[in-house]
């Protein structure tokens, strides 16, 4: 019976870590179209920002994923074009 509830609760981390992705997706995209090219990738609540783009927007997409529910960190590994 306990092995049924762990693989009840991975399934569901994991489901909440897609969700959490395309919610930080979406709000990049609010902040700025362009924000749509920066990858997100979430596990276990950690976002991970990668990708090409501005100094300005990658502090407002670090702003924007912060503010996502369920986001308990975020990575920039986004480079930074001049």
């Amino acid at each position: 019976m306990l092995l049924g509830g762990s693989a009840v609760a991975s399934s569901a981390q994991a489901a909440s870590d897609a969700e959490i992705t395309d919610q930080v997706t979406g709000a990049l995209r609010q902040v700025d179209p362009n924000l749509g090219r920066v990858q997100v990738e979430t596990k276990d609540g950690v976002v991970t920002l990668s990708g090409q783009t501005s100094p300005g927007l990658a502090a407002k997409a670090l702003k924007a994923a912060q503010r996502v529910q369920g986001v308990t960190k975020v990575r920039n590994q986004m480079s930074v074009m001049q």
